[in-house]
């Protein structure tokens, strides 16, 4: 911004002023800054649903469920390609390289599985109590293990998490937060 410009600007020795950052004293040499709320934002949560469209409040049972099976045959593709990475034919240099990739792909759709369990807690994967229930059941408990077609052992942990349990107290994190 040229110095000359009519519209403010604020120093460096402003802007923690402005945000409502405030040193913190430290008996250390490293600089500790601690953010300190002083207005409320100009919007509300209110303003933030309006400007969400309506069609992301609708539950759909149909689009919940292409989703998980979207995922779930990504996770097992993935851990059926996982099962050759380390066989003898290929070089040591192409398993380095082939096992990150694995990392990547199966956290990315494992953890869309995460997300549709941690909606079914919310009651949010679809209308009804006992499908959100028994849909959470199954992905935060079940673990599958079956013999692939080359007969090796393929096996897919979902959470291993209580369900109803995680339930009860993660409704008692959103009730008691902020």
């Amino acid at each position: 911004m040229a110095p000359n410009s009519s519209a403010q600007s604020l120093s460096v020795h402003e802007e923690p002023a402005r945000w409502g950052v405030q040193e913190k004293p430290s008996s250390r040499s490293t600089c500790r800054a601690q953010v300190v709320a002083r207005d409320a934002p100009p919007f509300s949560v209110a303003d933030i649903r309006a400007a969400i469209p309506t069609r992301c409040f609708e539950i759909s049972i149909v689009r919940s469920f292409s989703h998980l099976f979207h995922d779930l045959l990504f996770v097992g593709v993935a851990a059926f390609a996982a099962t050759f990475i380390d066989s003898s034919s290929l070089p040591m240099w192409m398993r380095i390289v082939l096992w990150p990739i694995y990392w990547w792909f199966q956290g990315v759709f494992a953890t869309g599985v995460w997300v549709l369990a941690h909606e079914c807690g919310h009651r949010a994967f679809a209308r009804s109590k006992l499908v959100n229930d028994v849909v959470g059941l199954i992905l935060h408990s079940v673990r599958l293990s079956s013999r692939s077609l080359c007969g090796r052992l393929t096996s897919l942990k979902f959470l291993l998490v209580p369900y109803h349990a995680w339930r009860i107290s993660h409704a008692s994190h959103h009730a008691n937060t902020n």
